[in-house]
């Protein structure tokens, strides 16, 4: 005789946890690949009388944009990725998995200039499919290696800096290139 409870508590868990894991991927890739992640013009609420006035908070909100809280975003996606193939991947190093991570979180952004659908299915494939490797064989994952791992990132610290400013370097001429085009288009 099996309790109620211990088949619908346990069914009730795994639903809650698949529905918010769904949601905050959906959010997370879907954002990642948007070209335009600035949503907020903050050169619009320039509206001085003074064309050097509003140049130059122009220059400072792409500088703020662009410069500041951009790079934060990469590290967040590189993070949130990193995170689910240190608990993942049994064989790779700490600095292969965040190779890879930022491999992706690169070509995501890199695509989404060219075509934000291409982006995004790029971007929703490492997700998904640790949900599915999750719901086949939830004993591959390994939260000891996972913490191992994470107490290695500390000793390749540089990697991590180089590969963040690679990231910031590829935005901004991925940046300026679709300034080019757009001069060029009009």
């Amino acid at each position: 005789n099996i309790n109620l409870n211990e088949l619908i508590l346990p069914l009730l868990i795994y639903t809650l946890v698949m529905v918010v894991y769904a949601l905050f991927i959906w959010k997370f890739y879907r954002f990642m690949a948007k070209r335009d992640i600035f949503s907020l013009d903050l050169r619009k609420g320039t509206s001085s009388k003074h064309k050097t006035f509003r140049k130059t908070m122009s220059v400072l909100a792409y500088v703020l944009e662009y410069l500041i809280i951009f790079p934060v975003l990469v590290f967040i996606w590189f993070g949130v990725l990193t995170l689910l193939i240190f608990f993942l991947s049994k064989t790779q190093s700490a600095q292969t998995i965040m190779l890879i991570s930022m491999t992706l979180v690169s070509a995501v952004r890199a695509l989404s200039y060219y075509k934000e659908e291409l982006a995004t299915e790029l971007a929703k494939i490492l997700p998904i499919a640790v949900l599915a490797v999750f719901v086949v064989e939830p004993t591959l994952f390994s939260v000891d290696l996972a913490f191992q791992r994470i107490q290695q990132v500390s000793e390749i610290i540089y990697v991590l800096m180089n590969y963040l400013m690679f990231a910031v370097a590829l935005e901004f001429t991925l940046r300026l290139l679709l300034a080019v085009k757009r001069k060029i288009s009009h």
